[in-house]
C-alpha cells in the first residue's frame, strides 16, 4: 500500500508522524510519502531540517510568498499525484483548495481518500452556510482520522459515519522531548525553585494576559512563593504584555524569552515546574501540551483546548481551568507551587498518559484508517 500524507507545510510533528507511518508500511511491503505544498514555517531555517523534510518526499512549491506557493503548489498537486499514483491520499482537513484537489483526484482515479481532521464543534464560530457545505464534503472522504473524542463527535455531526472514523491523530515526537529533557536534567542542575512556563504566539486568543494576572494574584496571596514565570514566543501583543507585567508589579519575576527553536524549547520544558496553555478561544487541540507531558512536566490547560477531554484528568494527569477566570488559574498555580507531592504525581501520570499518543500509535491508527478507506472505496467502485 502506498499512502500520501498531504499538508500545507511540514512541521516537526508532521515529519515524526510520516517517519513512523513509513516505517510501519515498509514492514508490510508499502510506503508513505509526505507532500508539502509550501515550506513557509520557521522550522525550515533550522540546520538539517530541509534535508530531513525533503528526502524522499515532495515539496510542491519551493519559492515565493505564501499566496504564490499555495496557488502554484496546488496547481502542481494533480500531476504529482498522478506520477506517484498512491492507493490512499490523506489530506489535512477539507477546507483548503489542495485538499479538495486531492479528494477530486481520488474520485477520478478510484483511489481512497482519508481526512485528517483536527477541529471541534466549538473551536470557532460556526456559520450555517459553511456547516451546510461541510456536510456535503466530509462524507465524500472514505475515512477519517482525528485527535480524540470532541473531534470525532464533530466529524460525525458533519455526516461521516462513526465506523469510518478513528482517533489518535494529534501526536508529537514524544521520544525527542523526553530524551532532551533527560539530557538537560543530567547535564545541568534543574533550577530550584522551578518556574511556570508557557509557549505560544503572543496574540489575544492565546490569553497570556490571563496568565500574567493569575501569576500576580499568586504572588499577592503567597508572597513567599519563589516561582518565576517564563513566556516563550513572539507576536503583536508582546509590548502590551510587557507593559501589563510592569503594571502588575511582576516584571522582575517575569522573563520574555522570544521565539525558541525546538531544542531550546525542550530545554525550557525540562527546567520548568509546570506548563500553562491558557487559550481564551477554543483551540482544536494544543500540541504544546503533548510536548510538555512528554518532557515530564505537569500541564495546566484551558478547558477550551481540544486536548483536554482526552489528555487531562483533573489532579491526575493535569489540571484544567476556565480561561475567563484568572482567579481560578491562580488557585491552581498555587496548588502546583505549594504541593510538590501532587505536582510530581501528576507529572508521572501525565507522562504515562501521553505515551499512549506517540508517532507509533499514530502510524497504527493511520494504517487502520487507510484500510477502512480502501475497503470503502472498493465497495463504491463495485456498486
Amino acid at each position: 500500500m502506498k499512502v500520501v500524507l498531504l499538508y500545507y507545510d511540514a512541521l516537526h510533528y508532521h515529519l515524526s508522524r510520516h517517519k513512523a507511518l513509513n516505517t510501519l508500511l515498509a514492514q508490510r511491503g508499502g510506503t508513505a510519502l509526505l507532500y508539502c505544498v509550501s515550506p513557509t514555517s520557521h522550522h525550515w531555517q533550522e540546520p538539517g531540517y530541509q534535508d530531513e523534510a525533503t528526502a524522499p518526499n515532495r515539496v510542491l512549491c519551493k519559492g515565493g510568498g505564501p499566496i504564490w506557493c499555495r496557488v502554484v503548489g496546488t496547481a502542481r498537486l494533480w500531476s504529482q499525484l498522478s506520477k506517484d499514483s498512491p492507493d490512499v491520499v490523506c489530506t489535512a482537513g477539507y477546507s483548503e483548495p489542495f485538499s479538495l484537489v486531492a479528494l477530486a483526484w481520488s474520485k477520478v482515479f478510484g483511489r481512497a481518500a482519508v481526512c485528517m481532521h483536527v477541529t471541534t464543534r466549538w473551536d470557532r464560530r460556526r456559520r450555517r452556510w459553511r456547516e451546510s457545505l461541510k456536510r456535503r464534503i466530509a462524507p465524500l472522504f472514505d475515512a477519517a482520522i482525528c485527535g480524540g473524542g470532541p473531534q470525532k463527535e464533530y466529524l460525525a455531526e458533519l455526516g461521516m459515519p462513526l465506523d469510518r472514523i478513528v482517533t489518535g491523530y494529534n501526536v508529537v515526537d514524544n521520544s525527542y522531548f523526553a530524551a532532551a529533557a533527560d539530557v538537560f536534567r543530567r547535564s545541568r542542575a534543574v533550577e530550584t525553585p522551578p518556574y511556570f512556563f508557557t509557549a505560544s504566539r503572543l496574540v489575544a486568543t492565546k490569553n497570556v494576559d490571563c496568565i500574567l494576572q493569575a501569576y500576580a494574584a499568586l504572588k499577592r496571596a503567597h508572597p513567599a512563593c519563589l516561582w518565576k514565570l517564563r513566556i516563550a514566543g513572539k507576536g503583536p501583543d508582546e509590548a502590551s504584555l510587557r507593559s501589563l507585567a510592569e503594571q502588575l508589579g511582576i516584571r522582575a519575576d517575569t522573563e520574555f524569552l522570544g521565539y525558541l527553536r525546538t531544542d531550546a524549547l525542550a530545554g525550557q520544558l525540562a527546567g520548568a515546574g509546570a506548563f500553562i496553555l491558557a487559550s481564551r478561544e477554543a483551540e482544536p487541540w494544543g500540541l504544546a501540551v503533548n510536548e510538555a507531558m512528554a518532557a515530564g512536566i505537569p500541564s495546566i490547560v484551558s478547558s477550551k483546548c481540544g486536548c483536554c477531554a482526552d489528555l487531562i484528568k483533573d489532579s491526575v494527569t493535569g489540571w484544567s481551568f476556565d480561561p475567563s477566570d484568572y482567579v481560578q488559574l491562580s488557585e491552581v498555580m498555587a496548588r502546583v507551587a505549594i504541593n510538590d507531592t501532587e505536582r510530581q504525581s501528576v507529572a508521572a501520570h501525565g507522562f504515562q498518559r501521553i505515551m499512549q499518543f506517540t508517532p507509533t500509535s499514530f502510524a497504527e491508527r493511520m494504517s487502520e484508517a487507510a484500510g477502512i478507506a480502501l475497503d470503502h472505496a472498493r465497495a463504491l467502485g463495485a456498486s
